[in-house]
């Protein structure tokens, strides 16, 4: 983890899947960090700091399954800042808000639930069909039977997807440890810690880290924060 930066937000955001995952400020981002992989914005006494980075603790390949945005608040705004993972969200071709850190072992296990392998009438496990063109003189073998393992209905392979072993352990015990707490930010103070998005930015060239900013006392929104990413 990075050595926090006093006087920032600091955001790290980790993803992967189908490509490096690497988030680089947009243009009209300032850049930062030695590396120029990093923007600062603020507004109402919050400041933010966003960079590219990697998820360095347990297990090494959890980016496969989540988007990680590391966050450290600072909160100077003179009034106490609500925390609430819905505040935080990543809007791209789909909007994704963060979620709990103990529904995220639920969330893979309902993804490995769907993309298990259908059973036969003999009980038997079939393997995934790779998505592939059908022509009319295999247009035959698509149909279930107990021979060929294959049908209509069977879903594609999970890249995104672990072992049932796996999921099992989902999440770590640093995912929990590392995960930002929830709650009121009094002014003067500041939290960090790690938030959970439910899905690899798959398919995403552009996201755009967007922060609420509500008073704790009075539940009134106060403003937002926002940072563009370009994802490589």
């Amino acid at each position: 983890m990075r050595r926090p930066w006093s006087g920032f937000v600091v955001l790290l955001l980790a993803v992967g899947c189908a490509h490096e995952g690497k988030l680089r400020p947009e243009p009209g981002a300032v850049p930062v960090s030695e590396d120029e992989n990093a923007a600062v914005t603020g507004a109402h006494g919050v400041r933010l700091v966003a960079y590219g980075s990697s998820w360095e603790a347990r297990p090494r390949d959890v980016e496969r399954y989540f988007t990680l945005v590391q966050v450290r608040l600072e909160n100077a705004s003179g009034r106490p800042l609500s925390i609430r993972y819905a505040g935080f969200e990543l809007e791209g071709k789909e909007r994704h808000v963060a979620r709990k850190p103990e529904e995220l072992g639920e969330i893979i296990a309902a993804r490995v639930r769907r993309f298990r392998p259908a059973s036969d009438v003999y009980r038997s496990r079939l393997p995934p069909r790779t998505a592939r063109a059908v022509t009319p003189s295999d247009a035959v073998d698509s149909t279930y039977n107990s021979y060929n393992g294959t049908t209509p209905y069977t879903p594609p392979p999970c890249h995104t997807c672990p072992s049932e072993f796996d999921a099992a352990a989902l999440p770590s015990q640093d995912m929990l440890r590392l995960a930002l707490a929830e709650g009121p930010l009094e002014s003067g103070q500041v939290r960090d810690g790690f938030l959970y998005f439910e899905e690899p930015l798959l398919g995403e060239q552009q996201v755009t880290l967007r922060v609420k900013l509500v008073d704790a006392s009075t539940e009134e929104p106060f403003g937002e924060l926002s940072i563009p990413f370009e994802v490589h």
